[in-house]
């Protein structure tokens, strides 16, 4: 770090070496220059010095009386692999796992029976390629030219 100059992705590495007080004093005065023209790594900077001064006034926790004891009975049994707390014995698989498979198999459904413009049509004699053929000028009609027009001020990003 030998420039005068640093990019915020240096000010935000040098942000942390600070508050952790492993920061040089060079470390520091290049900081707090780039921090007086930045309001982002000040910002940052403030942060997580307020967050470090929260966890530092924070109070240590004291454990559950009895849970030392209960660890070290656990630990000598060896029952590892069985939890105490109540709960469902078996895993069951949420329904949103099968959720996107859904879409995909209506619209297996809808081409196989070959669903014209809400019409069904019956393919029966025909073969799955010319369904399909007859199907793609459909699937593939382009919009209308009143959806390409917008108003001049409307800009959309």
């Amino acid at each position: 770090m030998g420039d005068v100059e640093m990019n915020c992705n240096e000010a935000l590495v040098l942000v942390d070496a600070v508050i952790d007080g492993e920061a040089t004093p060079e470390e520091e005065q290049l900081l707090q220059f780039h921090v007086n023209g930045c309001d982002s790594c000040r910002r940052a900077l403030y942060l997580n010095r307020s967050i470090s001064t929260q966890v530092k006034n924070l109070e240590e926790p004291v454990p559950a009386p009895g849970l030392l004891e209960a660890v070290q009975t656990r630990l000598s049994s060896g029952n590892y692999d069985q939890s105490p707390l109540p709960g469902r014995k078996t895993a069951r698989l949420p329904f949103w796992r099968f959720a996107a498979v859904i879409p995909f198999a209506a619209a297996l459904v809808l081409f196989i029976h070959g669903i014209d413009r809400g019409n069904s049509t019956d393919f029966a004699g025909r073969s799955i390629e010319n369904a399909a053929v007859k199907n793609t000028t459909i699937l593939y009609a382009p919009a209308p030219v009143v959806a390409y027009s917008r108003p001049s001020s409307v800009s959309t990003f």
